[in-house]
């Protein structure tokens, strides 16, 4: 026989557990909307430096956006310039390089590779697979700029001596 002290208590626990799973339910709804907006929150070009983890620069960007990356040949003291796209599933797919020297570490124009030759000035076009960063050492020797959007962003200045950079596309606030 149930008395009223009983039922209280049991219609009591039973309010306090669906409250209970009302709540994680609310919870769990909000972390998967946290995480959709971190996963397609605003895209960043961020250069950082690994070893550090240290952030230099957050430039925003959008998928199918180009970029560029410039230096000075390290042997032929000439110019190259490799050019880059920001694919929809945010990696970084490299498209040219051009030069109007060749130099170690330079597409050796063997036949394999497409080019162009205008005015002095080689273009290969690159059949690559997109990547997930870019890592190269940046130094006051080579001189290194970023640019996107038209706006340069000095690399191989930052620190005297050279240094390890990545370049990678990231999505959302936190990265």
């Amino acid at each position: 026989m149930e008395t009223a002290g009983t039922t209280d208590k049991s219609t009591g626990r039973k309010k306090r557990q669906r409250f209970f799973f009302f709540l994680i339910f609310l919870l769990l709804l909000a972390a998967a909307f946290g995480f959709y907006r971190i996963q397609k929150g605003p895209l960043y070009l961020v250069v950082s430096a690994p070893p550090e983890g240290e952030v230099i620069y957050r430039i925003p960007v959008k998928e199918g956006q180009e970029f560029a990356l410039k230096y000075t040949h390290s042997v032929t003291q000439r110019p190259v310039e490799g050019t880059f796209l920001i694919t929809a599933d945010k990696k970084i797919k490299p498209l040219t390089t051009s030069y109007d020297a060749f130099g170690p570490g330079l597409p050796y124009l063997d036949g394999s590779l497409e080019y162009t030759l205008e005015e002095g000035l080689i273009t290969v076009f690159h059949v690559e697979e997109p990547r997930e960063n870019i890592r190269l050492f940046a130094s006051p020797l080579t001189g290194e700029v970023l640019r996107v959007e038209g706006r340069d962003y000095d690399l191989g200045n930052l620190r005297p001596e050279p240094f390890l950079l990545e370049i990678a596309p990231r999505a959302g606030a936190f990265f």
